[in-house]
């Protein structure tokens, strides 16, 4: 594969857009766009350079649809201009938003994008159940579960929590995410306090056990 170039990408516009306010940009995430997450990820022709991305999974019938609604959306994606990227599997489409000419990070401009994306996507609604979907998406649930529960065997909670960040960030079940991301702040929490020498040895594997100990509760409940 070729690396990217400049040339490979849209022209700057004389005035390039603005990068959005955090307040705001996570006011319209919980109020508004309530399906998509923030995501972040090393710019593929530059690793040390970190992407901020919108993302949201599309989830069709078939697989011409998904094929019908790209072919909507790049119309509005030439009158805006901005261009989504975007991944296609079958019947589900994964779309990522940044706007790449102010360092890759999110503006208005992809809020737009994304609001043309929800909309078109009405015509599409209520989500078709796919049962080949549904059982991958369970397969995936099932690998994810299996694979914390061998790193807590192991006692590698550092790498089962890594995971665990990866997995909350495109897990759309909150309730299950929320649960997971309190309990990877209190093991960070933990992790912090005995590299500073903040806590006493016998505190931190006391509170390291609780969290192991909720961790596999929480495993069985999903």
């Amino acid at each position: 594969m070729n690396k990217q170039t400049k040339s490979d990408f849209p022209q700057k516009f004389p005035i390039g857009p603005e990068a959005l306010p955090e307040e705001k940009l996570m006011r319209i995430l919980k109020e508004e766009l309530t399906e998509w997450k923030i995501v972040k990820s090393p710019l593929p022709e530059n690793p040390f350079i970190e992407r901020r991305e919108l993302f949201r999974e599309y989830i069709f019938e078939d697989f011409d649809k998904v094929i019908e609604f790209i072919n909507k959306i790049a119309v509005g994606c030439n009158i805006f201009p901005h261009h989504p990227r975007w991944e296609n599997t079958w019947t589900t489409l994964r779309v990522y938003l940044t706007t790449w000419d102010i360092k890759h990070i999110i503006s208005y401009k992809d809020i737009m994008l994304a609001r043309l994306m929800d909309k078109t996507f009405l015509e599409y609604s209520p989500e078709p159940i796919n049962e080949h979907t549904e059982k991958r998406k369970g397969r995936e649930k099932s690998d994810f579960t299996e694979n914390i529960k061998r790193l807590i065997g192991l006692n590698d909670l550092e790498k089962a929590f890594k995971v665990i960040n990866e997995y909350t960030i495109l897990n759309r079940e909150k309730n299950i995410s929320d649960e997971l991301i309190l309990l990877t702040g209190r093991f960070n929490g933990i992790q912090k306090a005995k590299r500073i020498d903040n806590i006493p040895w016998e505190e931190s594997e006391r509170e390291i056990g609780k969290i192991r100990k909720s961790l596999l509760e929480l495993l069985n409940e999903i």
